[in-house]
């Protein structure tokens, strides 16, 4: 079943079960190490989105997005992203 999910495209990776926890924990480090300010605003863009409609939605998203844009860290993250280096946050 997982091996049609990835093939339908509903799934992007899949792991044996056995490292199903280890693939987990390395992702959510990956994800913790990110721009605090960007997974902030997009954790409460999801919790919000579960009680609006599409519209409302995406506006909140489109203003975070705003938020996010304009901020240090995007800088940063772009100047790494340039230079070939891993990004130093700082969550503003």
């Amino acid at each position: 079943m997982a091996e049609q999910a990835l093939q339908m495209g509903i799934v992007n990776h899949v792991v044996p079960k056995e490292s199903l926890m280890d693939e987990t924990m390395a992702l959510a480090n990956r994800i913790a190490e990110g721009a605090q300010l960007a997974i902030r605003m997009t954790k409460r863009a999801v919790y919000q989105s579960y009680r609006s409609d599409l519209r409302t939605a995406l506006d909140l998203i489109s203003s975070h997005l705003a938020v996010v844009s304009g901020s240090k860290d995007h800088e940063e993250g772009v100047r790494a992203f340039l230079g070939k280096r891993k990004p130093h946050f700082t969550g503003v």
